[in-house]
């Protein structure tokens, strides 16, 4: 359920907007979208309007604590690029080497969930919000510093890492971003696949293996449709599910499959459930098709011959590196990936109030 948050964007600059012109707004039905765009004294549109991308920039991921860092530690350790050329194969240093991959942990919204009417109206203004604060380059060292002491580094890349912002929000905070000029792109793990899946092959059948809290909420069905449409894949198909066993991941998950009284076969698993190795479950198909094997009587009708598994991990990093790549937004610095972490939470500033900050993850109170 999401919970009621207050926007962290209406912080003094109602103050300030009586005394300033108005400019013209972007054409949108939320308020943040509107007082971000027609308040020349926002300190967010100030930050768009002023601040190019930068290969100083942090590659920023947006959402729930456990995902975030599962996320990043996977950026992190990520190689499978030569870093002087650029071509695929590993070459010993990670991909992101000198990059920072900051994480902003949402503390107030979660869980998520599928949202209706008003609801959905509210996640957007939330996936919004959380955008705003990885556009910010302010952090606080504790709740009581109302001042804001610390810094954090704006980005260049941001990644919603769940999937109820990225399905209602993404094309809120893009279209708020491009108002601007604003040039950092607004990507997801599952927006990424599916992309790639509808130019790839427009009637695919595709199976998508999900974390366990959101089997049963819609969201996936609800943005294969999104993206199915938007590509005119009419022939495409999906069908989720999750999975508790870690082993035989996809040999269960066909099983499960057949069992809901599916026989056509998959062309595609998206494995969206990070918890899980997805080299390993790609080390699996060998042997389910192999004739000489005995599962392959069972399992080899269920995958077509263009079968082939994509993972969220892999396709964020590769976006992310084919992005600062061309871009030349890379900071070709000589050290290992950093990972930053930080807490959005309610300001305790009386002059804020209703505003978010970023708490920065050392804080430890006593």
């Amino acid at each position: 359920m999401i919970r009621k948050f207050i926007l962290p964007l209406l912080v003094p600059v109602l103050l300030v907007s009586s005394c300033k012109p108005k400019v013209a707004e972007i054409e949108s039905d939320l308020g943040i979208v509107k007082e971000i765009s027609g308040n020349t004294g926002n300190r967010y549109r100030r930050l768009m309007s002023e601040n190019r991308v930068s290969p100083s920039g942090c590659i920023c991921l947006v959402g729930q604590e456990d995902i975030l860092r599962r996320i990043s530690m996977g950026l992190r350790r990520f190689d499978s690029r030569d870093n002087a050329s650029g071509s695929f194969g590993a070459d010993g240093l990670p991909d992101f080497a000198g990059e920072t991959i900051v994480s902003i942990i949402d503390t107030v919204n979660v869980p998520y969930s599928m949202p209706s009417g008003q609801n959905a109206h509210a996640l957007r203004e939330m996936t919004v919000c959380q955008a705003m604060l990885a556009v910010d380059t302010l952090s606080h060292i504790s709740p009581y510093d109302c001042k804001g002491l610390g810094e954090k580094k704006s980005s260049k890349i941001i990644v919603l890492a769940d999937p109820y912002p990225a399905c209602f929000g993404s094309d809120d905070v893009r279209g708020l971003f491009s108002y601007f000029g604003y040039g950092v792109p607004v990507m997801s793990s599952l927006e990424i696949m599916l992309k790639e899946i509808f130019k790839e092959m427009p009637s695919a059948n595709v199976g998508i293996l999900c974390d366990g809290r959101y089997e049963g909420s819609g969201i996936y069905e609800e943005s294969f449709r999104k993206y199915r449409d938007e590509y005119g894949a009419e022939g495409a198909e999906c069908f989720v599910l999750s999975l508790d066993d870690r082993n035989a991941v996809l040999r269960n998950f066909l099983d499960r499959y057949q069992e809901a009284g599916n026989s056509r076969p998959l062309d595609v698993l998206v494995v969206e459930d990070i918890r899980l190795d997805a080299d390993n479950v790609k080390a699996e198909v060998a042997g389910l098709v192999s004739l000489l094997s005995q599962d392959s009587v069972k399992y080899g009708n269920l995958l077509s011959a263009r079968f082939h598994i994509k993972d969220a991990i892999s396709s964020i990093a590769s976006e992310s590196y084919d992005y600062l790549r061309t871009s030349n937004l890379f900071s070709h610095k000589i050290s290992l990936p950093v990972c930053e972490y930080y807490f959005a939470v309610p300001s305790l500033s009386e002059n804020d109030e209703g505003a978010y900050i970023l708490i920065q993850d050392n804080y430890v109170q006593n």
